[in-house]
């Protein structure tokens, strides 16, 4: 089982300039088969107040036996660029980003994750099966 940010502790990274990622399982079934998570980051410019950035990735799932991290899957929308994902808006607070994306994704407050945690997500998932997480 991973260890995931519950909402307050989440909340905390975003104002330490953290990134907090959350896999989200598979996209619409009437489409390609993919898998989606969305990443909370915080835009940091000078002179500016940070904000945070959300943003929402869909990657085609490779199912040939092999391990791929999500980074290396190739987007579903064949204009965008691998790793890069859809911006989809600016927040100025932690908990207004933390909302948003929740409410836009179907993300649970309880399964984020820090980065490097996100293809954990993924291959537990893989490993249970591919049950509906939204």
């Amino acid at each position: 089982m991973i260890s995931s940010l519950q909402g307050q502790i989440a909340i905390r990274r975003l104002r330490n300039t953290e990134v907090i990622e959350q896999f989200l399982g598979a996209t619409d079934p009437s489409g390609p088969p993919g898998i989606a998570w969305v990443t909370i980051w915080p835009l940091i410019t000078p002179y500016a107040r940070t904000r945070m950035a959300i943003t929402l990735h869909e990657v085609v799932e490779i199912d040939d036996g092999e391990w791929h991290s999500l980074e290396d899957l190739p987007p579903l929308d064949k204009r965008a660029r691998r790793g890069m994902g859809r911006d989809l808006v600016l927040r100025d607070t932690p908990r207004e980003a933390l909302e948003y994306a929740e409410w836009f994704t179907g993300a649970t407050r309880d399964r984020w994750v820090t980065c490097f945690k996100l293809d954990d997500q993924y291959e537990e998932w893989m490993k249970a099966g591919r049950p509906p997480l939204r």
